[in-house]
């Protein structure tokens, strides 16, 4: 699922919004069946939160530039 095109953009995806949330990345994977991330938080930002905005905009992104997507999930 998670291979060349939507793994690239995934990854950059990731990056940007840990960037926003000024999230440090430490380690990071994306494999065809999952996506891992260690990732420092700032003080103002819980990890529940982190995740819950990674998840909800990549999923929104990826359905977007990736319509073959939508059917699947």
């Amino acid at each position: 699922m998670l291979n060349d095109d939507v793994a690239l953009r995934t990854r950059s995806l990731i990056r940007e919004i840990c960037a926003i949330h000024e999230a440090k990345i430490n380690h990071g994977v994306v494999a065809p069946d999952y996506v891992q991330v260690e990732v420092v938080c700032p003080s103002t930002l819980t990890p529940a939160a982190l995740v819950n905005d990674l998840k909800e905009r990549t999923l929104s992104a990826l359905q977007e530039q990736f319509p073959d997507l939508q059917q699947q999930y």
